[in-house]
């Protein structure tokens, strides 16, 4: 449904087209969903679904991906297995694989594999880093190329760029206006605000060895 719409899938099945050029110059991609003008526009693999205005748009080999949202997963080209969810969300991918984004611009700059980011433009800014777990408003918004870090909380690790392997849990955990911000340092842990005044634990930390 739309002007050329589907219009060169002569040979694929089970495809469904809406929307203006609309799964319109691929071919030979079978297990398709487009909804919206240009999606999945050059798109020649299986099992994808698009929603929204070029969502997929530049989309070729990449297999088994869903964008869900106006230019989400916008220049992904042969990534496979990635989920989009939101306005620009994860639109910079073009070859990485096995990532999530749902929120307005999350992961909107990545190109790199493994990532998680759920919250409005959270792990924003994170080129080419890898396995990052973002989960808050802008939680992790300035990682750039940090590896292995996880931030839970509304705007925690806000501030950290290229550290790596650093958890921040809680509210603003790492950010600036936490006890310790959080910017190029690997390696840290940060739990609570800067006005946390008590921490709870049921049984007496364990430190399982002595670098000593």
């Amino acid at each position: 449904v739309g002007f050329g719409s589907a219009d060169n899938n002569q040979t694929s099945n089970n495809v469904t087209a809406l929307g203006y050029e609309a799964a319109g110059l691929g071919t030979q991609a079978n297990q398709v969903t487009a909804i919206g003008s240009q999606s999945l526009y050059k798109n020649t693999a299986a099992d994808n679904t698009a929603c929204g205005y070029a969502a997929l748009f530049e989309n070729t080999s990449g297999a088994n991906n869903t964008a869900v949202g106006s230019e989400a997963l916008l220049n992904n080209t042969s990534g496979t297995q990635n989920t989009a969810v939101g306005y620009r969300a994860l639109d910079a991918n073009t070859s990485s694989s096995y990532s999530t984004a749902v929120g307005t611009e999350a992961l909107t700059s990545s190109n790199g594999p493994y990532n998680t980011a759920f919250g409005v433009g959270a792990l924003a800014l994170c080129t080419s880093g890898q396995q990052n777990t973002a989960v808050g408003y802008h939680s992790s918004r300035a990682v750039t190329t940090g590896l292995y870090n996880t931030s839970i909380g509304l705007e925690s690790a806000k501030s950290a760029t290229t550290g790596s392997y650093n958890t921040c849990l809680g509210y603003r955990a790492g950010h600036a206006q936490s006890h310790f911000s959080l910017t190029t340092q690997s390696n840290r842990v940060v739990i609570g605000y800067s006005n946390t005044t008590n921490a709870y634990i049921k049984v007496a930390w364990t430190v399982v060895s002595d670098a000593r």
